[in-house]
Protein backbone atom coordinates (compact mmCIF):
# COMPACT_ATOMS: atom_id res chain seq x y z
CA UNK A 1 0.00 0.00 0.00
CA UNK A 2 1.22 3.60 -1.24
CA UNK A 3 1.58 5.51 2.38
CA UNK A 4 1.08 9.33 1.47
CA UNK A 5 2.42 11.73 4.17
CA UNK A 6 0.13 14.24 5.26
CA UNK A 7 2.06 17.28 3.58
CA UNK A 8 0.85 15.95 0.79
CA UNK A 9 -2.80 16.42 1.75
CA UNK A 10 -2.56 19.58 2.98
CA UNK A 11 -1.10 20.94 -0.32
CA UNK A 12 -3.78 18.97 -2.27
CA UNK A 13 -6.33 20.49 -0.36
CA UNK A 14 -5.04 24.08 -0.62
CA UNK A 15 -4.52 23.00 -4.80
CA UNK A 16 -8.59 22.40 -4.62
CA UNK A 17 -9.04 26.12 -2.80
CA UNK A 18 -7.07 27.59 -5.74
CA UNK A 19 -8.61 25.91 -8.17
CA UNK A 20 -11.99 27.80 -7.55
CA UNK A 21 -10.33 31.19 -7.86
CA UNK A 22 -11.05 32.04 -11.24
CA UNK A 23 -14.91 31.04 -10.53
CA UNK A 24 -14.54 33.05 -7.08
CA UNK A 25 -12.90 36.43 -8.42
CA UNK A 26 -15.27 36.67 -12.19
CA UNK A 27 -18.44 36.30 -9.43
CA UNK A 28 -17.33 38.20 -7.07
CA UNK A 29 -16.06 41.64 -8.94
CA UNK A 30 -18.57 40.85 -11.62
CA UNK A 31 -21.30 41.87 -8.53
CA UNK A 32 -18.21 44.32 -6.57
CA UNK A 33 -16.01 46.68 -7.10
CA UNK A 34 -12.98 45.25 -6.73
CA UNK A 35 -11.33 47.67 -4.18
CA UNK A 36 -14.57 47.33 -2.24
CA UNK A 37 -14.43 42.90 -3.05
CA UNK A 38 -10.55 43.22 -1.70
CA UNK A 39 -10.39 45.00 1.21
CA UNK A 40 -13.21 43.29 2.74
CA UNK A 41 -11.58 40.18 1.73
CA UNK A 42 -7.95 41.09 2.94
CA UNK A 43 -9.90 41.92 6.36
CA UNK A 44 -11.10 38.56 6.92
CA UNK A 45 -8.31 36.82 5.74
CA UNK A 46 -6.29 39.06 8.34
CA UNK A 47 -8.11 38.01 11.04
CA UNK A 48 -7.77 33.95 10.02
CA UNK A 49 -4.17 34.69 10.44
CA UNK A 50 -4.43 36.59 13.64
CA UNK A 51 -6.24 33.51 15.05
CA UNK A 52 -4.09 31.36 13.69
CA UNK A 53 -0.67 33.15 15.27
CA UNK A 54 -2.73 33.34 18.33
CA UNK A 55 -3.39 29.46 18.15
CA UNK A 56 0.55 28.17 17.48
CA UNK A 57 1.93 31.22 19.76
CA UNK A 58 3.52 33.09 17.60
CA UNK A 59 1.41 36.42 18.19
CA UNK A 60 4.01 38.07 20.15
CA UNK A 61 6.42 37.94 17.10
CA UNK A 62 4.06 40.18 15.46
CA UNK A 63 5.85 43.76 16.63
CA UNK A 64 9.46 42.95 16.52
CA UNK A 65 9.43 41.67 13.78
CA UNK A 66 8.06 44.58 12.12
CA UNK A 67 10.82 46.48 13.63
CA UNK A 68 13.41 44.82 12.04
CA UNK A 69 12.61 45.98 9.19
CA UNK A 70 9.94 48.36 8.44
CA UNK A 71 10.56 49.90 4.73
CA UNK A 72 10.40 46.33 3.94
CA UNK A 73 7.23 45.10 5.53
CA UNK A 74 5.64 48.09 4.23
CA UNK A 75 6.66 47.60 0.25
CA UNK A 76 5.69 43.81 1.18
CA UNK A 77 2.06 44.85 2.57
CA UNK A 78 1.92 47.16 -0.67
CA UNK A 79 2.80 44.63 -3.00
CA UNK A 80 0.25 42.05 -1.50
CA UNK A 81 -2.40 42.54 -1.31
CA UNK A 82 -2.68 45.87 -2.42
CA UNK A 83 -0.96 45.58 -5.93
CA UNK A 84 -1.02 42.09 -6.97
CA UNK A 85 -4.17 40.94 -6.03
CA UNK A 86 -6.23 44.32 -7.18
CA UNK A 87 -4.15 43.58 -10.52
CA UNK A 88 -5.85 40.51 -10.40
CA UNK A 89 -9.27 40.67 -9.70
CA UNK A 90 -9.40 43.76 -12.26
CA UNK A 91 -7.86 41.34 -14.91
CA UNK A 92 -10.76 38.55 -14.34
CA UNK A 93 -13.49 41.36 -13.92
CA UNK A 94 -12.12 42.06 -17.73
CA UNK A 95 -11.46 38.73 -19.13
CA UNK A 96 -13.39 35.36 -19.68
CA UNK A 97 -12.27 33.19 -16.53
CA UNK A 98 -10.44 30.91 -18.91
CA UNK A 99 -8.62 33.66 -20.28
CA UNK A 100 -7.77 34.88 -17.05
CA UNK A 101 -6.69 31.90 -15.34
CA UNK A 102 -4.48 30.71 -18.26
CA UNK A 103 -2.41 34.04 -17.84
CA UNK A 104 -3.02 34.08 -14.31
CA UNK A 105 -1.06 30.47 -14.35
CA UNK A 106 2.09 31.54 -16.67
CA UNK A 107 3.54 33.87 -13.66
CA UNK A 108 6.30 30.76 -13.29
CA UNK A 109 7.93 31.86 -16.52
CA UNK A 110 7.28 35.64 -16.20
CA UNK A 111 9.25 35.20 -12.74
CA UNK A 112 11.98 32.80 -14.41
CA UNK A 113 12.48 35.78 -16.76
CA UNK A 114 12.18 38.28 -14.02
CA UNK A 115 14.85 36.46 -12.50
CA UNK A 116 16.98 35.90 -15.31
CA UNK A 117 17.23 39.91 -16.07
CA UNK A 118 17.24 41.14 -11.84
CA UNK A 119 19.13 37.96 -10.33
CA UNK A 120 21.15 37.44 -13.19
CA UNK A 121 20.17 33.61 -12.69
CA UNK A 122 21.52 31.30 -16.33
CA UNK A 123 18.78 30.46 -18.31
CA UNK A 124 19.50 28.10 -21.23
CA UNK A 125 18.19 27.52 -24.76
CA UNK A 126 15.76 25.37 -23.33
CA UNK A 127 14.61 27.43 -20.86
CA UNK A 128 13.55 30.30 -23.55
CA UNK A 129 12.06 27.84 -25.17
CA UNK A 130 10.00 26.62 -22.47
CA UNK A 131 9.25 30.03 -21.98
CA UNK A 132 8.08 30.73 -25.08
CA UNK A 133 6.02 27.42 -25.64
CA UNK A 134 3.72 29.00 -22.62
CA UNK A 135 3.24 32.30 -23.81
CA UNK A 136 2.12 29.94 -27.03
CA UNK A 137 -0.50 28.45 -25.30
CA UNK A 138 -2.02 31.76 -23.79
CA UNK A 139 -1.96 33.00 -27.30
CA UNK A 140 -4.23 30.16 -28.61
CA UNK A 141 -6.47 30.31 -25.62
CA UNK A 142 -6.76 34.36 -26.53
CA UNK A 143 -7.27 33.78 -30.05
CA UNK A 144 -9.29 31.11 -30.01
CA UNK A 145 -12.49 32.34 -27.32
CA UNK A 146 -11.98 35.69 -29.67
CA UNK A 147 -12.82 32.90 -32.42
CA UNK A 148 -15.43 31.00 -30.74
CA UNK A 149 -17.34 33.18 -29.13
CA UNK A 150 -17.05 36.19 -32.15
CA UNK A 151 -16.16 39.03 -29.27
CA UNK A 152 -12.76 41.11 -29.26
CA UNK A 153 -10.89 40.14 -26.48
CA UNK A 154 -10.27 43.14 -23.54
CA UNK A 155 -6.91 44.29 -24.37
CA UNK A 156 -7.15 46.06 -21.22
CA UNK A 157 -7.72 43.26 -18.86
CA UNK A 158 -4.73 41.16 -20.92
CA UNK A 159 -2.68 43.98 -20.04
CA UNK A 160 -3.39 44.03 -16.54
CA UNK A 161 -3.36 40.31 -15.90
CA UNK A 162 0.31 40.03 -17.49
CA UNK A 163 1.05 43.48 -15.32
CA UNK A 164 -0.15 40.43 -12.15
CA UNK A 165 2.29 37.97 -13.41
CA UNK A 166 5.41 40.69 -13.67
CA UNK A 167 4.04 41.91 -10.08
CA UNK A 168 3.51 38.87 -8.38
CA UNK A 169 6.96 37.38 -9.46
CA UNK A 170 8.68 40.86 -8.41
CA UNK A 171 7.04 39.95 -5.31
CA UNK A 172 8.30 36.39 -4.70
CA UNK A 173 11.60 37.59 -5.30
CA UNK A 174 11.00 40.10 -2.31
CA UNK A 175 9.85 37.09 -0.10
CA UNK A 176 12.81 35.10 -1.32
CA UNK A 177 14.70 37.93 0.34
CA UNK A 178 12.75 37.83 3.85
CA UNK A 179 14.90 35.83 6.35
CA UNK A 180 11.91 35.94 9.11
CA UNK A 181 8.72 33.61 9.61
CA UNK A 182 6.88 33.82 6.62
CA UNK A 183 3.14 33.48 8.11
CA UNK A 184 4.64 36.44 10.61
CA UNK A 185 5.49 38.07 7.51
CA UNK A 186 2.33 37.32 5.61
CA UNK A 187 0.44 39.27 8.16
CA UNK A 188 2.24 42.27 8.90
CA UNK A 189 1.83 42.55 4.98
CA UNK A 190 -1.72 42.29 5.01
CA UNK A 191 -2.45 44.33 8.22
CA UNK A 192 -0.77 47.06 7.12
CA UNK A 193 -2.39 46.68 3.41
CA UNK A 194 -5.74 47.32 5.02
CA UNK A 195 -5.53 51.23 5.82
CA UNK A 196 -4.17 51.72 2.22
CA UNK A 197 -7.04 49.53 1.03
CA UNK A 198 -9.92 51.72 3.15
CA UNK A 199 -7.86 55.26 1.59
CA UNK A 200 -7.89 53.79 -2.01
CA UNK A 201 -11.44 52.46 -1.34
CA UNK A 202 -12.72 55.74 0.21
CA UNK A 203 -11.39 58.08 -2.84
CA UNK A 204 -12.76 55.82 -5.36
CA UNK A 205 -16.42 56.38 -3.20
CA UNK A 206 -16.54 52.80 -2.37
CA UNK A 207 -16.59 52.76 0.83
CA UNK A 208 -19.87 52.88 2.20
CA UNK A 209 -21.77 50.81 -1.03
CA UNK A 210 -23.87 48.86 0.37
CA UNK A 211 -23.00 44.79 0.22
CA UNK A 212 -26.07 42.27 -0.15
CA UNK A 213 -25.55 38.96 1.47
CA UNK A 214 -24.97 37.18 -1.30
CA UNK A 215 -22.21 39.26 -2.33
CA UNK A 216 -20.96 38.45 1.26
CA UNK A 217 -20.78 34.82 0.39
CA UNK A 218 -18.15 35.77 -2.38
CA UNK A 219 -15.99 38.04 -0.13
CA UNK A 220 -15.92 35.23 2.35
CA UNK A 221 -15.28 32.60 0.05
CA UNK A 222 -12.24 34.63 -1.65
CA UNK A 223 -10.71 35.72 2.02
CA UNK A 224 -11.08 31.98 3.21
CA UNK A 225 -10.11 29.85 0.49
CA UNK A 226 -8.02 31.68 -1.52
CA UNK A 227 -6.19 33.66 0.72
CA UNK A 228 -6.40 32.94 4.31
CA UNK A 229 -6.54 29.15 5.20
CA UNK A 230 -4.88 28.14 1.49
CA UNK A 231 -2.15 30.28 2.71
CA UNK A 232 -1.65 28.67 6.18
CA UNK A 233 -2.44 25.01 4.89
CA UNK A 234 -0.08 25.07 2.39
CA UNK A 235 2.68 27.06 4.32
CA UNK A 236 2.33 24.09 6.48
CA UNK A 237 2.70 21.73 3.79
CA UNK A 238 5.65 22.91 2.93
CA UNK A 239 7.15 22.55 6.78
CA UNK A 240 5.94 19.80 7.34
CA UNK A 241 7.17 17.67 3.71
CA UNK A 242 9.84 15.48 3.26
CA UNK A 243 10.33 16.97 -0.07
CA UNK A 244 9.00 20.60 0.02
CA UNK A 245 10.22 20.62 -4.07
CA UNK A 246 7.96 18.24 -5.29
CA UNK A 247 4.89 19.77 -3.69
CA UNK A 248 5.26 22.32 -6.51
CA UNK A 249 3.84 19.46 -8.88
CA UNK A 250 0.67 19.12 -7.83
CA UNK A 251 -0.05 22.89 -8.96
CA UNK A 252 -0.58 21.12 -12.35
CA UNK A 253 -3.77 20.25 -11.20
CA UNK A 254 -5.28 23.45 -10.75
CA UNK A 255 -5.89 24.32 -14.03
CA UNK A 256 -7.92 21.10 -15.57
CA UNK A 257 -9.89 21.27 -11.83
CA UNK A 258 -10.48 25.20 -12.79
CA UNK A 259 -11.65 24.47 -16.48
CA UNK A 260 -14.29 22.32 -15.08
CA UNK A 261 -15.76 24.65 -12.33
CA UNK A 262 -15.33 27.38 -15.06
CA UNK A 263 -17.80 25.49 -17.39
CA UNK A 264 -20.40 24.37 -14.38
CA UNK A 265 -20.61 27.62 -12.39
CA UNK A 266 -19.75 30.52 -15.21
CA UNK A 267 -20.93 28.39 -18.31
CA UNK A 268 -17.46 28.97 -20.16
CA UNK A 269 -17.29 26.41 -22.58
CA UNK A 270 -14.63 23.95 -23.18
CA UNK A 271 -13.26 23.87 -26.51
CA UNK A 272 -10.27 22.27 -28.45
CA UNK A 273 -8.30 25.54 -28.45
CA UNK A 274 -8.63 25.83 -24.56
CA UNK A 275 -7.55 22.46 -24.12
CA UNK A 276 -4.83 22.78 -26.61
CA UNK A 277 -3.88 25.91 -25.23
CA UNK A 278 -3.79 24.80 -21.57
CA UNK A 279 -2.09 21.79 -22.52
CA UNK A 280 0.71 24.14 -24.11
CA UNK A 281 1.36 25.94 -21.02
CA UNK A 282 1.30 22.89 -18.60
CA UNK A 283 3.58 21.46 -20.83
CA UNK A 284 5.84 24.47 -20.57
CA UNK A 285 5.82 24.11 -16.88
CA UNK A 286 6.29 20.95 -16.67
CA UNK A 287 9.43 20.31 -18.68
CA UNK A 288 10.71 23.92 -16.99
CA UNK A 289 10.07 22.03 -13.35
CA UNK A 290 11.40 18.76 -14.60
CA UNK A 291 14.79 20.23 -15.63
CA UNK A 292 15.01 22.19 -12.17
CA UNK A 293 14.19 19.19 -10.27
Amino acid sequence: MIRIEKATYLALITVFFWSTIAVVSKQGTSKLNVDQFLLYSTIISTIIFYVYLIKIKKIFFLIDTFKSAPLFFIIYGLMNPFLTLGLLLTGYQHLPATVGMSINFTWPITFMLISWLILKEKLTKKDFFYCILGYIGVLIIILGNSLTSHKAMSLFGILIMFLFTICWSLYWILSKKNKHDSLISLTIGFTISIPFLIIYTYLNGHLNVNISNSNWVYIILFACFEMGFSYILWQKAIDTSSKPSSLGMLIFLSPPLSIIWIYFFLGEPITPWLILGLFTIIASLYFKNKKAN
